[in-house]
């Protein structure tokens, strides 16, 4: 048996290596540990070596954990000799639970099931997160569940009455379960595993019946299945929208973590599901942390007809004292949710829908000596743009340093000369680090912004990443690049894109010589995506004189470039001899190793030559930094959400 450890990060690798060599040495010291197996010193010694140069991102422990699983207690003290104290025991299951933690699940399995010594370490681990309710319900008697179906789909239901005595396995490991019902891509990350049939039994094959639910409430011996439960992901457990209140009443009071997604609140059965889940939440879970509560619905603002939705967001701002993040953008929102959200005093990172048509100013009066939101740290808007500025003018966010505004349909044109302001009304320029503002509004395509909007975001001094991805015309000019540039020192990511129509004809862009100037100044700079224009040179000739001059490069001419950027993203841009451009970029950009082009800019196709013209200087930085050719056909540029 191998346990196989794949470490993510820097950190978890040194860790890694740190817990492996200390069970090395622990047992190696022995010489009774390694007694008539020649191959296990050879590996031993072999691993050993690999680890005195720290190079590999695998780590094998072979013989080592073949020898331990087949091992009794009584064997045991053979290779870990127990002193008078209790300290070696406690020794030895440290370094069985750390190697544990970084097994995947077949070896969990094979390590719960081999021995005695190795069981409770691996279960601990291997049902700490579970996906679905599917291998609980396994743990019951064979004779209490089945399967049905036929082909890859299974559907799993119970057959009989449980009486108090099938529920000893079930209870067993549901106590063990911290987080039940997580999303996938999250779950298979944390645990760092690649396990393909994996997700095949959990997610695909083997489904619940519409009353496996129903008849585990009915016959369960205790009124928590699930004692220690910290973190529930409602979408992956593939119950009814009626089972949600009843699977929150069965966890503890110690969840933290709740995300509530894919209930339909434009149905009655799912607006009152979700009304009882709210009950509950205010009345069993005081110590939640973080919610997320994003139910499937057309309208935001609008509660199905015939059902009564209270104002949920205020009661659970009202409840949960302790909570630090909330997600509540698919929620029924009015002037009262925010209000509620705006005296909360653990909030450090909201996502909210703001309702359209309030007067905040109303709300929120400018003599009031109440800070608002006083510890938020991250904000993130949704809704017209007419809702934000109101917003914006009427509170102050003094301590948030991360913002995304999504704007929404229905925004109007003329609101958008003062979105820039409001934002530096709003926020702090000594705080405010990352700002993010998009929209697929088409009604705002006739607007445009120029470069006195964007000098009033230029006192945002510590900002790291800017990212403006809209609809609306943007007219940047060198002048005002630079400005950016040089009032942001710190920043990391810079994205100025139209996303309906880059470049529109008569609106000022960038030119590829103020380029030089802008990696002198922005050495920190590690993603650029801005719409330039690249035609300073006819032909290569052109290019060969001015580089041999040195003026092209302006204030990298005497100097070596030390900028950071390894991602250039130009759009659909104009460019001429892609051979002079590639060698431009290579000389103020020494860390560049790829150049994303579009192939579309918004209802309009770029012409062939313009593409080709970019994949040739994309194949140019492939190659230089060996990361094989790029595909031909270019890529679809686009703003991808953090």
């Amino acid at each position: 048996m191998y346990i196989i450890c794949c470490a993510e990060s820097q950190a978890d690798r040194q860790c890694a290596w740190m817990v492996m060599l200390s069970f090395l040495q622990a047992l190696s010291s022995y010489p009774s540990a390694n007694a008539g197996s020649s191959a296990f010193d050879e590996e031993l010694h072999r691993f050993k070596r690999a680890l005195h140069r720290r190079v590999a991102p695998i780590f094998l422990v072979g013989k080592v954990c073949t020898a331990l699983a087949g091992m009794t207690h009584y064997e045991l003290p053979v290779v870990f000799p127990l002193m008078p104290s209790m300290s070696s025991v406690a020794l030895i299951l440290e370094i069985l639970t750390l190697i544990c933690e970084y097994a995947d699940r077949p070896t969990l399995a094979l390590m719960a099931r081999s021995s005695s010594v190795l069981h409770e370490p691996a279960i601990q681990v291997l049902w700490r997160f579970l996906p679905t309710l599917v291998p609980l319900v396994m743990c019951l008697p064979k004779d209490a569940w089945e399967l049905t179906g036929r082909g890859v789909s299974f559907q799993l239901s119970i057959t009989r009455v449980l009486a108090p005595r099938d529920w000893s396995s079930f209870l067993k490991y549901s106590a063990l379960v911290r987080m039940l019902g997580y999303d996938f891509n999250e779950y298979k990350r944390m645990l760092g595993y690649h396990e393909d049939q994996d997700r095949r039994v959990y997610r695909q094959n083997i489904k619940p019946s519409n009353d496996l639910w129903d008849k585990l409430c009915a016959y369960k011996p205790t009124p928590i299945l699930f004692p220690n439960l910290r973190v529930l992901c409602w979408f992956s457990l593939g119950l009814k929208s009626n089972h949600l209140a009843s699977i929150l009443v069965s966890a503890n009071r110690s969840v933290q973590e709740l995300r509530i997604e894919d209930v339909r609140i434009e149905d009655r059965d799912g607006a009152k599901a979700l009304e009882d889940a709210v009950r509950v939440i205010v009345g069993r879970l005081p110590h939640l942390r973080k919610l997320i509560l994003q139910p499937t619905q057309s309208n935001s603002n609008v509660p199905p007809d015939g059902v009564r939705v209270n104002d949920p967001v205020s009661d659970l701002a009202r409840s949960l004292t302790s909570i630090v993040s909330m997600d509540c953008r698919g929620m029924p929102h009015r002037a009262t949710s925010v209000v509620a959200l705006a005296h909360s005093k653990t909030l450090v990172n909201l996502t909210i829908r703001l309702p359209n048509g309030v007067l905040f100013s109303q709300l929120f009066p400018s003599i009031a000596t109440e800070q608002l939101f006083p510890n938020l740290l991250a904000i993130r808007l949704l809704g017209t743009l007419q809702a934000y500025n109101s917003f914006g003018n009427a509170v102050q966010l003094p301590t948030v340093r991360k913002v995304r505004i999504d704007l929404g349909t229905g925004s109007r044109p003329a609101e958008l000369s003062a979105l820039f302001p409001t934002v530096r009304r709003q926020f702090c320029p000594n705080a405010l680090e990352v700002l993010h503002i998009t929209s697929s509004d088409g009604a705002l395509s006739q607007a445009s912004l120029d470069a006195a909007h964007f000098r009033h975001l230029l006192p945002f001094k510590h900002m790291k990443s800017f990212i403006l991805y809209q609809p609306f015309r943007l007219s940047i000019d060198d002048t005002l690049l630079l400005d950016m540039v040089s009032a942001w020192p710190a920043l990391r990511k810079l994205t100025l894109l139209c996303s309906m129509s880059c470049g529109c004809d008569g609106h000022a862009n960038p030119i590829l010589s103020a380029l030089p100037s802008l990696a002198f100044r922005c050495t920190g700079l590690q993603e650029l995506v801005l719409h330039l224009d690249a035609t300073c040179w006819a032909s290569d000739a052109e290019f060969a004189r001015d580089d041999e001059l040195g003026d092209v490069y302006t204030e990298l001419k005497n100097t070596q470039s030390l900028s950071q950027l390894h991602t250039l993203d130009v759009g659909s841009s104009p460019i001429t001899a892609p051979d002079s451009v590639a060698s431009f970029l290579s000389r103020i950009f020494p860390s560049l190793a790829e150049v994303k082009f579009s192939r579309s800019a918004g209802f309009r196709q770029v012409d062939t030559s313009q593409v080709m013209a970019w994949h040739a200087v994309d194949t140019f930085f492939a190659i230089r930094s060996q990361r094989g050719p790029p595909s031909p056909r270019g890529t679809v540029t686009g703003y991808q959400s953090e």
